[in-house]
Parts: C-alpha cells; structure tokens; sequence
C-alpha cells in the first residue's frame, strides 16, 4: 500500500515535471519567434568614398548666415560737398568719404517719430528693397549711418553717386538720345525692371519727371502689379524718341483724356521702325492684363534691329549737374592767316606764332 501510494506519488511529479520542461520550451519558442519578428535589419556597408563630407557640404549649402552685429559709423566720417536735391522722403547730396576719398551719395531721411509713430515705414520698405536688389543697373546702398552729438537719431544712407539723372541730361542735350542709345537705355532699365519684379518688388515711380503718372491710378484702381512699371516704362521711351513728356496733361482729368496713344502712335513716332510702334503698343496697352512683361520686353525683335544697341563705352560724356562741373567751351579751329607776308599758325587756343 504504502510502495504504491509512493510509485503514484513519483508518476505525477515525472508528470508534472515533464509539464514544466514542455511550458520552458515554449516560452523560449515564442520568445525567438518575437525577436525574428521585431529584429533589426542588417546595416549598410559604409562606402569608401567620403559620404560624411559630401553631407556635411550639402547641409553647409542650406545654412542660415547671420552678419554680426556692429554699431552704424557716424556721418562724421564723410564730408558734405554739396546738395543735391530734396525728395519726399529725404534730403540728398554730394559726399566724400574722408577715408577713402570715394564720392557718395548721403541721403538724410525725413523722420517725423510724433508723425510716422516711430521709425517711417516708408523709409524702412526703401531700406528694405535696396538690400534685396543687388543689381547693375540699380543704385547700390553702401551703408547706414547716424547723426552725431546732439543729432544722433538722424539717419542717412550712404549709396553711390551717380553724375546725371535722366530728365536734367535730356534738358541740357540740344539733340535727343540716338536710337542706338535709346536702346541702350531700355534694355539697361528693362534689365532692372525685370530683376524687381522677379523679387516681387513694384517700383510704382518710373519716370524721368514727377509729370508721368500711371495710368490704373489715374482710373482709380486700388489693387495693381508689375503693369503699372511697364506702363511708365512706355512713357519713359516715349520721351527719349521725342525729348519730351508723351502724356503731360494739366490735371488729372486732362491726364486722363490724353492717357490713350495708340490710335496715334505712327505719326507722333514717324521715325520708329515698325518694331519699335509695336514695342510702345505693348508698353502702353491700356489693358493692364496685355501689356507686355519686362521679361518679354528685353527679346522683341526691336532690339535686334539696326542700329544696334550701342556699348556704354562708347558713349560721350556729359559734365555733372550733381557734381557742379560746368560744360566747357573750346575754341574754334581758325584757317591760318598772314600777317605781315609771314605765316602764322593757329592751335584750339588761338593765334600762336
């Protein structure tokens, strides 16, 4: 009794036993089988050309440059030659730089903080659009810089001089710009046009004279684009064929009514080519939605069309109003004469010998 009670006793622990073993064996199955599932795949066999240089180049390209901050340099640092103009929004003249004796441009803002609320917008959008166009054929910002002493919150901007402006040169010119030079000149302010509009910068003031006003503004329109600069853009051609304003009216009613040359066109520019009319049409279309782009101007056929653009090299020179040079005069030649059976000999100067 007691030997089987005893060999009941060793069945069921071998039982029990075996359970254990069986339970122990697969735990360990379902615990490999979770490792292959969640298991990591193989890395990559490094490359034997420099990756980690080509990605350190990449991610340089995208980095964000940031200058250092420095304290804006006083106007004292430049001498003051002589005014220029006053404008409407700040007063301009000749500088010198007394380090480097470079001639500049100095712009003193008009800063009303009661009026404006502070620092004016108007002069932060200037500030703000000469930054961002950095162009040939745009007037380049130097620098900014501040008033001393009791002045100190004046600011100026320092950009480089320039000897004529367009409508004084025009005034003081007995013949109007060649056609070579005319398209000189459209091709240089088309080139700038251009390059603000792809910046999505609107000038809004083309002209060579306050006189020229956009036609869209004069209609009353609140919301315009990059038309309204190809408009002024036409007046400005206009005005180089002819040397004068092509839509001067007295008023803006009177501005109205003489804002439509396209039924006139070939009469008033009788010495345009065929190409030149169609180039002034598109200008001057007086749906904004067709006229021309700045783009599409630069490649009209006009410009490809003889006389061919002429180099700036090549241009004659014309003294400075901004710099206060005066034009001068030359003697004219003179035949020789006698004088007393002897001859005589004249240089530009006059009589010599």
């Amino acid at each position: 009794m007691r030997n089987e009670s005893w060999r009941r006793q060793r069945r069921r622990n071998c039982v029990l036993c075996s359970n254990n073993k069986m339970q122990k064996k697969a735990r360990h199955e379902h615990q490999k089988s979770r490792q292959d599932k969640h298991e990591e795949p193989p890395t990559k066999r490094r490359r034997l050309s420099d990756d980690t240089t080509e990605n350190q180049s990449k991610t340089h390209e995208y980095r964000l440059t940031i200058p250092e901050r420095q304290a804006a340099r006083s106007v004292a640092h430049f001498q003051h030659l002589n005014p220029i103009e006053e404008g409407s929004y700040g007063f301009v003249s000749r500088a010198r730089e007394t380090a480097t004796g470079e001639i500049v441009a100095l712009k003193k803002l008009k800063l009303d903080p009661l009026r404006d609320g502070g620092f004016p917008v108007t002069a932060l959008r200037e500030i703000q659009c000469l930054t961002t166009a950095k162009h040939r054929h745009i007037v380049d910002l130097r620098e900014i810089v501040v008033g001393e002493g009791s002045d100190v919150s004046d600011v100026f901007l320092v950009m480089e001089f320039l000897e004529h402006d367009l409508k004084s040169l025009q005034e003081d010119m007995q013949d109007p710009f060649t056609p070579s030079e005319v398209k000189t000149l459209m091709l240089q302010l088309g080139s700038a046009v251009e390059f603000l509009h792809d910046h999505w910068i609107l000038h809004r003031d083309l002209k060579t004279s306050n006189i020229l006003m956009s036609n869209q503004l004069l209609l009353g329109a609140t919301a315009y684009d990059s038309a309204i600069d190809i408009w002024s853009i036409g007046c400005i051609f206009g005005e180089l064929l002819l040397k004068t304003p092509i839509l001067q009216g007295k008023n803006e009613i009177d501005q109205v009514t003489k804002s439509s040359p396209q039924s006139n066109l070939e009469a008033r520019f009788s010495n345009l080519s065929e190409e030149g009319t169609s180039l002034l049409r598109s200008l001057l279309n007086l749906d904004p939605d067709k006229r021309t782009t700045a783009k599409q101007m630069l490649s009209q056929p006009y410009f490809n069309e003889l006389p061919r653009a002429k180099p700036t090299a090549m241009w004659p020179t014309f003294p400075s109003k901004a710099g206060q040079e005066k034009r001068r005069r030359l003697a004219s030649p003179h035949a020789p004469v006698r004088i007393n059976g002897q001859g005589a000999e004249f240089n530009d100067m006059g009589l010599t010998k």
